[in-house]
């Protein structure tokens, strides 16, 4: 019987980094900001730690090639999916070399419906496709805009913690007595 092998994804990990791709539109923008508020507390607490990166937060200085070579050794990538995001040249040179580093198991790829495009179509209609309820999230006839992130960031949330088998640094909380 052959041992089934576990890929370098699932193994312990010193630090986690995770890229946020999209393209440059607004909303796209906007979309990988608020996610990454919502799970801001989760990455604070998180052990190991983790790093989100991603093209709209490039430090003063850094080389564009230095940071690209960020997302192309990225343990997770989360593809902000929209119209703009297909028909950008540069972002599909990008996920393509991504692509590539999944197809090798070299890498985790999440896909987010950001604004309603056609999403089923190769390649992002492969992968696991968040929110799993699969509605953009800026649809306004079925959610708050609140609730559409708070959704997507939880799913996140779980995904990383069960690649990564991710725990929470506890703090403690000692209740109060009223009484002394």
């Amino acid at each position: 019987m052959v041992t089934p092998v576990t890929p370098n994804v699932t193994q312990a990990k010193d630090k986690i980094v995770i890229y946020f791709l999209s393209s440059s539109n607004k909303l796209d923008i906007e979309a990988c900001k608020t996610v990454e508020k919502h799970l801001s507390q989760f990455v604070r607490n998180s052990k190991p730690p983790i790093d989100i990166c991603t093209d709209y937060k490039i430090d003063a200085g850094m080389e564009t090639d230095k940071y690209k070579e960020i997302l192309y050794t990225a343990d997770l990538v989360i593809a902000f999916g929209s119209a703009d995001f297909l028909s950008d040249k540069v972002t599909e040179s990008r996920i393509n070399k991504v692509i590539a580093r999944y197809n090798n198991r070299q890498t985790r790829l999440l896909a987010i419906i950001v604004r309603n495009f056609m999403w089923k179509i190769p390649f992002f209609g492969q992968l696991n496709i968040f929110p799993k309820r699969q509605i953009p999230l800026y649809d306004r006839k079925t959610w708050s805009k609140d609730d559409a992130f708070a959704t997507v960031a939880q799913e996140i949330k779980d995904s990383i913690v069960k690649y990564y088998k991710v725990e929470q640094a506890s703090i403690e909380i000692k209740p109060w007595d009223d009484d002394e």
